[in-house]
């Protein structure tokens, strides 16, 4: 699905450049497009998840809802230092997806976010390792090409 790959490779460039410089200086350092069996220990990381998909149809045109969850996963020995990086890298992601004026992808699947929700920083258990992350949670709509039946 051509829309989906588009959306989500717009949020993957957008998670890469996401940066904070308190507590520490740090950048992210792998967005997986995919979820992966392990996250290999890379820290700061994002994960993508595949999306739930709402459609809804009208006459001559279909619009799809996707809610994206994107996880990021910290590993940081010290965990007050390791929820402070949490607490700054929501406020970067926050300003990370505004700066790029709530538009993804390209084409007739263009996405536009429409919601964007972060969870509250806490323990996140991936691949039988314990991080501190969070999720980030978006709703991006998409109205694709749509030929109706005849």
């Amino acid at each position: 699905m051509a829309i989906w790959a588009d959306i989500r490779q717009a949020i993957v460039d957008v998670l890469e450049e996401v940066e904070i410089t308190d507590p520490v200086l740090t950048f992210t350092k792998h967005v997986y497009a995919t979820p992966p069996k392990g996250a290999r220990n890379l820290s700061p990381c994002w994960i993508i998840m595949p999306p739930a998909v709402t459609s809804t149809r009208g006459l001559g045109a279909r619009e799809d809802m996707y809610t994206v969850r994107c996880v990021c996963l910290i590993k940081d020995s010290d965990l007050d230092q390791a929820m402070a990086m949490a607490d700054e890298l929501r406020e970067a992601t926050l300003a990370a997806f505004d700066e790029t004026k709530m538009k993804l992808g390209s084409g007739t699947g263009l996405g536009v976010i429409i919601s964007q929700t972060i969870e509250e920083p806490g323990l996140v258990p991936y691949g039988g390792i314990d991080y501190t992350g969070f999720n980030c949670v978006l709703t991006v709509r998409a109205r694709p090409a749509f030929t109706p039946p005849a």
